[in-house]
């Protein structure tokens, strides 16, 4: 593909970007498919490009799906060492301790 037809496709996939509403952005899913549905139904765009642009979607959105994967893992790690901190916390005396008891009255 030729250097004008890429920044047509670029242009193509920011149009559509910039279309998407504040609730779709919210769900990374969501705003995949309302991007690459609103590639699919641009006139302006030739097959071969909105093919392009399609590939282009979809390795970002791989991307994305790898970056957010690998956040929950680091998520999930530090609850587990954090878990066995308290845990650690918990067993541990540390001494003895006076206890004084009173009587309650009644009134």
């Amino acid at each position: 593909m030729n250097a004008t037809r890429v920044e047509f496709v670029v242009a193509a996939i920011q149009r559509a970007d910039a279309l998407t509403d504040s609730s779709i952005r919210k769900d990374p899913v969501k705003q995949y498919e309302f991007v690459k549905r609103t590639i699919l139904d641009d006139e302006s765009l030739t097959l071969d490009e909105k093919q392009d642009a399609t590939k282009i979607l979809t390795i970002d959105y791989d991307h994305l799906k790898v970056d957010i994967l690998k956040f929950i893992q680091q998520i999930r790690l530090m609850n587990r060492i954090l878990n066995g901190i308290l845990e650690e916390q918990q067993l541990k005396r540390s001494g003895t301790f006076k206890v004084i008891l009173k009587k309650l009255k009644d009134v």
